[in-house]
């Protein structure tokens, strides 16, 4: 039987964070699902669809990641928070009781994938259709220094 993918929403306003989020995943065989806006990616979660992580920055125009960092906790979906946001001690207070992990940028991508794979691995997921070594193909990840 076909394994389904692993699917991770991920949601920024900085194109090239969509962009970067879309390569590191789709490397290791995740579906991504990406939404510069909180409150599309809020519908999208509410929805229904499958969604087996999420990754979401703070400050956005339209909102905050809070929203969506809520609407996933309903459904039992790891959220890694990545922000740079002078308010990430509030976002941290305010996800401190849901399954969330913060990450302040900039961030490595290779710490970034490391903390995707413990979460879906920990969750019981069906992991066995990822492939983390095809990660470092990923252009610029094994750069020193590379952060975003």
């Amino acid at each position: 039987s076909r394994t389904e993918a692993v699917r991770i929403v991920a949601v920024d306003d900085e194109p090239y964070l969509i962009d970067l989020y879309q390569n590191i995943f789709e490397s290791i065989g995740a579906e991504v699902v990406a939404f510069q806006n909180p409150a599309r990616a809020v519908d999208y979660l509410i929805s229904g669809n499958k969604v087996d992580l999420e990754v979401t920055d703070w400050d956005m125009p339209g909102g905050t990641g809070g929203a969506a960092v809520e609407e996933a906790k309903k459904r039992d979906i790891f959220t890694i928070l990545c922000s740079g946001s002078a308010h990430l001690g509030t976002a941290s207070q305010e996800c401190s009781r849901q399954p969330v992990i913060v990450l302040k940028k900039p961030f490595s991508p290779l710490n970034l994938l490391e903390i995707v794979r413990e979460s879906v691995t920990e969750d019981g997921k069906n992991t066995t259709n990822l492939h983390w070594r095809e990660a470092s193909n990923v252009a610029g990840l094994q750069q020193p220094g590379c952060n975003y």
